[in-house]
């Protein structure tokens, strides 16, 4: 997003309007096409003034303001996935905690919905499809991608920095429903976070079912730890950390996929190709996707998975006084090697297609993809 200072956009009106600003600056300022509409990164290259990590606080903040009767809220949403159901006998119930259940879907409302046989992985890519459009249309953030836990046995394994940083409400990302060992930065036993045994099927059935335990279901339970949030289907949605959890869970079956081999879909099967799903979207409407639309995640979705080691470089603003008030003064910063090399390469390739622009009050800024 280019972003511009007051005296700036004013003197490039005036320039415009005299024909004196030449043909170069105004391409300069305006917006270069992407090549991909949203990539989702691996999470731990990002950090507290990353643009994905501050559009995601800001959406949480609105859609939990948001009353469970609106379809984008934050428990609405939670809901699809698992909600309490009445117990005669007992009332409505939240068995894990002792008391009454504040999650209780309200009546008519798409709630305990999710799937964890043959359809899992289809019916959660849809789901992570509408709730990182609500999250986009709340945050005001039209760039926004939902981040992925990039968590594995050799690399990182502990829960993300800025979700454990500030420990306390006023940091959207925390919640103190978690293992208090995993809130305080340990790692995940690294056979919980270990895909290899599911990559290594060929077969879609063998695969999906072994992803679902693990990595899956062993890192549901590892963040939990008993009653937390995580643990429980029912509130599984509550935790800012499952979101990212599944985006890694989806991006595992896209890279089951490129591994080849004869590792395919099973596109030939109706049984699966032919289901359909009910959620909402970022306007609250009731939508409806087939297994058949979510197939490639970049033609038919829009996004794409960056790989777990390249990260994002930003630009560092640091303002300095000149003689028509304050320039900026950019310096690179990245937070890999990798993504250097990357940075080169567009220098002499692609220079039109980054974005140089700061704000005042916006410190980092992504510059390649």
């Amino acid at each position: 997003m280019i972003t511009i200072d007051r005296r700036d956009f004013a003197r490039t009106l005036a320039s415009v309007s005299l024909g004196l600003l030449p043909t170069p600056r105004i391409a300069f300022l305006r917006r270069p096409p992407q090549q991909y509409a949203f990539i989702r990164r691996n999470v731990y290259c990002l950090n507290a003034y990353s643009p994905e990590i501050m559009a995601y606080k800001r959406a949480i903040q609105v859609i939990r303001g948001r009353p469970a009767t609106d379809p984008t809220s934050w428990q609405a949403q939670s809901n699809i996935h698992g909600a309490f159901k009445p117990d005669p006998a007992n009332g409505i119930v939240n068995y894990c905690q002792g008391g009454p259940a504040n999650f209780v879907a309200p009546p008519g409302m798409i709630a305990d919905a999710c799937r964890h046989d043959y359809l899992f992985l289809a019916w959660h890519r849809i789901y992570l499809y509408y709730f990182e459009r609500i999250v986009r249309s709340a945050s005001g953030d039209p760039t926004f991608a939902l981040p992925y836990w990039g968590y594995s046995p050799t690399g990182p394994r502990n829960l993300p920095l800025t979700f454990r940083s500030p420990n306390n409400t006023t940091n959207p990302l925390w919640t103190d429903q978690r293992d208090s060992a995993i809130n305080a930065g340990n790692d995940i036993t690294a056979t919980y976070v270990d895909a290899s045994n599911a990559m290594v099927n060929v077969g879609f059935a063998a695969f999906q079912s072994s992803l679902s335990g693990t990595p899956h279901g062993q890192v549901h339970v590892a963040t939990g730890d008993g009653c937390g949030w995580m643990s429980y289907f029912e509130t599984a949605g509550m935790d800012p950390i499952f979101w990212l959890h599944h985006a890694n869970i989806d991006r595992l079956w896209e890279d089951w996929i490129a591994l080849g081999g004869g590792r395919v879909n099973p596109t030939t099967d109706p049984a699966w190709l032919n289901n359909t799903f009910s959620f909402y979207d970022e306007n609250g409407a009731t939508v409806t996707m087939n297994v058949s639309q979510i197939l490639d995640t970049a033609s038919q979705l829009n996004y794409r998975y960056a790989a777990p080691t390249i990260c994002p470089v930003r630009v560092r603003c640091s303002p300095r006084r000149g003689k028509f008030g304050y320039h900026w003064r950019l310096r690179h910063v990245s937070a890999c090697r990798r993504c250097r090399a990357i940075r080169r390469q567009e220098r002499t390739s692609s220079w039109f297609s980054m974005t140089f622009a700061c704000s005042r009050t916006q410190r980092w800024l992504t510059t390649c993809t």
